[in-house]
């Protein structure tokens, strides 16, 4: 094989592993996000009383998650957009999920 065949699979595989590291980093912000949560709902009674347990997970999980992949959202507002501008992209890029997450707090949980 000639190194122009083998080029496009480094790529694809760069690709790849670069996807699978975001991931990763994705799942253990979300799972130290809602430890997070968890604990300090413990430590302060207002947090408690005032929302359940599927509320503090739900938003602690997602507050994980953004801290972690927030360059994400611009990669995931610039596909759906096909515009150059970032501030357009990441507001598009955050703004599905927490249309999700909204529409799963107010109908879904109780």
């Amino acid at each position: 094989m000639s190194d122009k065949q083998e080029q496009p699979t480094t790529e694809i595989e760069d690709a790849v592993r670069t996807r699978a590291i975001g991931r990763g980093r994705q799942i253990i912000g979300l799972f130290v996000g809602i430890g997070l949560g968890l604990m300090i709902s413990s430590l302060v009674p207002a947090i408690r009383e005032r929302y359940d347990l599927a509320t503090v997970v739900l938003w602690s999980g997602m507050a994980g998650v953004v801290i972690v992949a927030f360059d994400q959202f611009q990669v995931a507002g610039a596909a759906l957009t096909r515009s150059e501008n970032r501030l357009l992209n990441y507001v598009v890029g955050f703004g599905l999920p927490l249309a999700f997450l909204l529409i799963v707090q107010f109908f879904v949980l109780p």
